[in-house]
């Protein structure tokens, strides 16, 4: 009898570990993919690319009556964000641009049939989001920034190349969303006021929206690098 009531008092011990085997507390894949290492940390701070690949809505510029025409690359560009103060960000953008204008006016000589302007330039914007739904998944931002630029413009008709600056007023309007902790895309639109210098080629000021979309990656570094982590 003593061998059967040890018998019955190791199988009531081993009843519960065996179920505490089969019951797993560890964290999904998905969730231990993305969790931050312990000699690293997260930051909030986010990098990533930047694409405009269509022209959208285009004023004439100024100068000439020259009007927007296609094969056009409004953005392509990197982009970084990080936190200001309670609900606001600051960014900052650096990209290339690519425009092309053409006379509004057709003469029938023909060496003046529809003069074309190029425009290639280098541009920084930098600015400031007024953030919304933070820190959701689905979150929004819309915000205010100023840009300058530099590159070349080529009037075709003319043979001719000369230095572009340019300065602008940049509006845009983005949703977030959160793949993971670590990735986010954005859509949005963006719309800007330019002033352009160009030499005796372009000189005016003209307006441009078009649709954006981004993808971001917060920045993970080592904790060594950051005092008192």
């Amino acid at each position: 009898m003593r061998r059967i009531a040890m018998l019955v008092l190791l199988l009531c011990l081993a009843a519960p570990a065996r179920g505490q085997s089969i019951t797993s507390f560890q964290p999904d894949s998905s969730a231990a993919q993305h969790k931050t290492p312990p000699d690293a940390v997260d930051l909030p701070i986010w990098l990533g690319l930047q694409f405009a690949p269509i022209p959208g809505v285009t004023s004439k510029l100024e100068d000439r009556e020259r009007t927007s025409a296609q094969n056009c690359t409004p953005w392509a560009g990197v982009g970084m964000t990080w936190p200001w103060v309670q609900q606001r960000q600051t960014w900052i953008d650096a990209g290339y641009q690519h425009w092309e204008f053409a006379s509004s006016t057709v003469s029938f000589a023909p060496s003046d049939t529809l003069s074309n302007v190029a425009l290639d330039e280098f541009s920084v914007r930098a600015g400031v989001d007024q953030l919304f739904w933070q820190p959701n998944r689905l979150s929004a931002a819309v915000g205010l920034g100023l840009g300058a630029g530099s590159g070349w413009v080529q009037d075709r008709s003319l043979a001719e190349s000369n230095v572009l600056l340019s300065a602008e007023l940049v509006a845009h309007a983005l949703v977030y969303f959160k793949l993971n902790p670590r990735v986010r895309i954005a859509l949005g639109a963006s719309g800007s006021w330019v002033y352009t210098s160009g030499g005796s080629a372009v000189n005016g000021g003209w307006e441009h929206g078009e649709i954006v979309f981004r993808i971001e990656n917060n920045l993970r570094v080592p904790k060594r690098f950051v005092p008192g982590l």
